[in-house]
């Protein structure tokens, strides 16, 4: 676009506005149009130059009609058509070109001194329709006459402005969707984070006690509450971060095999418990020709199964709740049918429709005392939507309701389960202290590994430490990215794996890892495993994590079956744990009825680190055992004090402190801890008269609870009957036993396991007991 000044003088300025468009701009417009069949639309000049036409090469080459037929015989038909359109007016007529009798209509084009034909064969038009034809060009003649008009005319200048007007408000409200949508994103993210880290603390540390011995009832009552009510409330954090994720499309399914009957017996028992004190009947239909083995997501599969369960049984207030599952082959594909009928209040006929809409609670003055959010259907159907299925429900308001999802999975060369399995199934049996929530802790013991944990929240670290403990490894605590840094470039401890937290002030995870990556430089920096540990779980993060130099990723509160997962996958090395059978295993101290607490070793509170430790003497045992074999390296950076300037030894000094502080509060040390944490204070403030005077002190406390711990460890004794192995029979049984889902037979193998200490085998048979006690009895018969 330019302006041209045509005239001026002191008053007033005359400006024309040339506007140029590309010479096939309307030929490709027009292109769209056909009439009938093979008809299309033309467009020439007042000299017969053609400006549309369908034949791209006329436009480009300006073909004149009129002019090639004073030359060529075969353009004299339509040259006199052309010269008759270009009289002006409006009207219908013939011509023969190529061989083919067109019939066109034509007309002026409004405000430009061009002509336009509509034109199609004679053959695809019968001659009584040549009035249709005609209307139809008129209509065709005016959109074209004003899309020209506005070309040809000085008002160009107003759609433009409007259209270009529209442009910027459609991106003003792009951007203003946009940045609400990041807002939800940051919003989410945020409370993510902040609901999850205190959650990290009161689901994990009510979760360590709650297996104690020692518990008195009522405490054992309230702690189970409190786990409880941090369940429920992550079970909303996470229904809220679901439906997220699958409305911003980043809610993905990960498929891979798993095992059917397993699945189930987890869906049952962890359901069970919601019947509480009500007088509720609970069945199971389990089909036997069920599948052993599917690929799909587990853990969706499970979702769905529980949340029509929880569902059954907070609207069942007595009567029954009947569970039925089922499959069918169809297509290469096995169609998971599960049926859910209760007897609970039901869903008015009404109110149906709103079963599957976010944040839709039914019947409010019934449902209104009933915990929940009113996501769990609706996020059930989204994730059967996902699966390929249907979700359905039948109700009778006031007599109960049948929900059925049948979801699509892909089968696996496995048998049946047969008789036996379905059997055990559906006569579960449950008790509370079969579900004691610390038993899960109990896990394979590495005395070989070493791991690092990084958080900047005291409480963090010791809800980590308690998970990881009973594995039997060496655990190290830092509060800092920058101190995690230090120990990765120092190799000295090597740590078989390091657990980052994301969000610390300073040096926050992404940066401690992109340092050890890409700074350090050496092997051992860019290989070592590093898993996050996050409270903000919001959709995309794991993705970004892993894209960041992290190797897995821990969401809090940590999951312990997903703590296992990651543990057997970076940390284990079976190689390392190979030993003669004659070999008495490292750690296979201790394990008689609480043995320990007969101890008492001045400066160690024993009771609160047996609760601490969920009541599992053995895992504390190994713990006491590693605080007196490596406290002295740490005691040993405390031996040469910081002088003033000298800012490398008094940051050895710093971590040394912080180190024996994780370390004695770890095992209940407290008296050491304290003084630990106050020498720590002091060097942070570089309080160099403080150091010197305590230093000695925490030396002194640390090395009493050391030696007598050491002396103690050395000569104790469990009192049981000792024997080399576990019996190759009882363990053959107990395979068995667990393959067939059968708690009895289980129950009485355990029993005589359990009568001995081993000298090789105690950390076996102490891992099948937690692994039975969250009756996990197919990890039991993999590993057996």
């Amino acid at each position: 676009q330019a302006w041209v000044p045509v005239h001026s003088n002191r008053n007033m300025e005359r400006r024309v506005l040339i506007v140029t468009i590309q010479g096939l701009y309307f030929t490709e417009l027009m292109s769209y149009f056909r009439i009938w069949d093979t008809g299309d639309i033309f467009v020439v000049d007042s000299e017969g130059v053609s400006i549309v036409h369908p034949d791209v090469s006329r436009v480009l080459e300006r073909v004149n009609a009129i002019t090639m037929g004073a030359r060529d015989s075969g353009w004299q038909s339509i040259a006199g058509f052309i010269t008759m359109m270009l009289r002006g007016g409006t009207g219908v007529g013939r011509y023969v070109f190529d061989g083919v009798e067109y019939m066109c209509a034509y007309q002026p084009v409004t405000g430009a001194n061009w002509y336009l034909g509509v034109r199609a064969p004679v053959t695809e038009s019968p001659v009584t329709l040549v009035q249709n034809l005609l209307m139809i060009a008129a209509a065709l003649f005016f959109g074209l006459g004003l899309i020209v008009a506005f070309f040809a005319s000085a008002s160009i200048a107003a759609p433009f402005a409007h259209i270009k007007e529209q442009n910027l408000r459609l991106e003003e409200l792009r951007d203003v969707a946009q940045n609400a949508s990041d807002a939800k994103s940051r919003f989410l993210a945020n409370m993510s984070h902040e609901m999850r880290t205190p959650l990290n603390a009161v689901i994990g540390l009510s979760e360590l006690c709650l297996g104690a011995r020692d518990l008195p009832a009522s405490i054992e009552d309230n702690l189970e509450k409190v786990y409880n009510s941090g369940m429920t409330l992550l079970g909303i954090v996470n229904d809220l971060l679901d439906i997220s994720k699958i409305e911003s499309g980043k809610f993905e399914l990960v498929p891979a095999e798993y095992d059917l009957p397993s699945m189930l017996n987890d869906t049952i028992n962890l359901n069970v418990i919601r019947i509480g004190s009500k007088p509720i009947t609970f069945k199971l239909l389990i089909d036997e020709t069920l599948p052993s083995k599917l690929l799909g997501d587990e853990l969706r599969v499970k979702q769905i199964f529980n949340n029509l369960l929880s569902n059954a049984f907070k609207y069942t207030i007595e009567g029954s709740v009947v569970l039925r599952i089922s499959s069918q082959e169809e297509d290469g594909a096995v169609w998971l049918t599960c049926s859910v009928k209760d007897s609970g209040i039901g869903i008015k006929e009404e109110e149906r429709h709103k079963l599957f809409n976010d944040y839709n609670r039914l019947d409010l003055k019934k449902t209104n005392a009933l915990e929940g959010t009113g996501l769990g259907l609706v996020l059930t159907k989204k994730m059967v939507d996902l699966m390929s299925g249907t979700i359905s429900v039948e109700s009778q308001y006031g007599k109960g309701s049948t929900f059925t999802v049948r979801i699509k999975q892909t089968p696996v060369d496995a048998p049946a389960i047969g008789h036996k399995v379905t059997e055990n199934l559906m006569n579960f049996r449950y008790s509370v202290h079969k579900r004691s929530r610390n038993s899960g802790l109990v896990r394979p013991r590495l005395p070989y590994a070493r791991v690092l944990v990084v958080d900047d929240v005291p409480i963090n670290l010791d809800v980590a430490k308690g998970m990881l403990m009973p594995y039997g490894m060496v655990i190290d605590c830092v509060l800092s990215g920058a101190e995690a840094v230090d120990a990765v470039r120092a190799h000295e401890p090597h740590y078989d794996a390091i657990f980052m937290d994301h969000m610390m002030p300073g040096m926050d995870g992404i940066e401690a890892v992109r340092i050890i990556r890409a700074e350090i430089g050496t092997e051992y920096a860019r290989n070592i495993p590093i898993i996050v540990l996050t409270a903000n779980a919001i959709a995309g993060n794991e993705e970004m994590f892993l894209k960041n130099g992290f190797n897995d990723f821990l969401s809090k509160p940590i999951d312990i079956l997903r703590l296992d997962a990651v543990i057997h996958r970076w940390v284990r090395d079976k190689s390392r744990e190979t030993r003669p059978q004659d070999e008495p295993a490292e750690d296979s101290g201790g394990g008689g009825e609480s043995t320990v607490l007969s101890w008492g070793i001045e400066g160690l509170d024993l009771a609160k680190a047996l609760r601490r430790f969920g009541g599992m003497e053995t895992a504390l045992i190994h713990a006491l055992r590693s605080y007196t074999v490596h406290i002295h390296t740490l005691l040993d950076n405390l031996r040469v004090l910081p002088l003033p300037g000298q800012t490398d030894l008094l940051e050895t000094y710093m971590v040394a402190v912080h180190s024996i502080k994780g370390a004695s509060y770890g095992i209940c040390a407290d008296e050491a801890g304290s003084i630990a944490a106050e020498l720590e204070k002091a060097a942070r403030s570089q309080d160099l008269h403080y150091i010197g005077e305590h230093t000695d002190e925490l030396i002194a406390a640390t090395q009493k609870v050391a030696g007598a711990l050491a002396e103690r460890l050395e000569r104790e004794t469990s009192g049981k009957t000792r024997r080399a192995a576990p019996d190759a029979g009882l363990l053959a049984r107990l395979k068995e036993a667990c393959a067939a889902y059968s708690v009895d037979n289980v129950d009485r193998v355990m029993e005589e396991l359990e009568k001995y200490d081993y000298d090789s085998g105690q950390d076996l048979v102490a891992w099948i007991r937690g692994k039975v006690n969250t009756l996990d009895f197919k990890a039991v018969h993999e590993r057996l």
